[in-house]
């Protein structure tokens, strides 16, 4: 009961987005139809009324497309930072959690199986919701894997590279190319052995 409670006010935030973006593909329709609709106007006024007329109507069409045209990006704009504004948050969550996680795991040997469950209980609607499609699938391999991991291979290094990748996935989502990362880059932002660490998956 609780998960749907969190869930309620999530998805109700995204339908209203959803339905800024509908809104705005009507726009882009009926601007599409008018388009056409003024181009056959003005060859029958060409036909019928002379180049002056014609004139007029073009100045009147280009008016009213780049006003229109305007309109529709800025408000396109303004939905694409409603929901980056929305995605921030989770995304930044579950970053620290996940290094805080890392941190106590390398200095008391493991992290409490308790927290990192509840955490994920309560964490995956809400990516599952607002997470672009890259996002879903990084953060889908991630927890397969740490699913199939057992005691015997809990240091499996392989975890925090999967990790990152759902860093660079979350990033790309926020608009930023990710251009000249390499495979550990983001992470020897946090570790300062990630070499030693890609050598262990290579040997094993």
């Amino acid at each position: 009961m609780a998960k749907d409670s969190t869930c309620a006010p999530l998805q109700e935030q995204k339908v209203g987005l959803n339905a800024h973006q509908i809104l705005l593909g009507i726009v882009a329709v009926l601007l599409l139809v008018g388009l056409i609709g003024l181009g056959v106007w003005a060859v029958w006024h060409l036909a019928t009324k002379g180049s002056e007329t014609l004139a007029v109507i073009i100045s009147a069409s280009v008016a009213l497309i780049t006003v229109t045209l305007t309109k529709y990006y800025e408000r396109k704009n303004a939905v694409e930072a409603e929901l980056r504004a929305q995605k921030v948050p989770i995304y930044e969550e579950f970053i620290q959690f996940m290094l805080n996680t890392l941190l106590k795991h390398s200095k008391e040997g493991t992290a409490n199986e308790e927290s990192v469950v509840s955490f994920f209980q309560d964490f995956t609607p809400r990516i599952a919701l607002w997470g672009s499609d890259e996002v879903l699938l990084a953060y889908q391999r991630f927890r397969a894997f740490g699913t199939k991991m057992d005691h015997n291979s809990q240091n499996n290094p392989e975890i925090i590279f999967l990790f990152e990748e759902i860093v660079l996935a979350m990033r790309r989502d926020l608009g930023f190319k990710n251009a000249g990362f390499d495979r550990g880059a983001i992470l020897s932002l946090f570790i300062t052995d990630v070499e030693k660490l890609d050598s262990a998956i290579s040997k094993q």
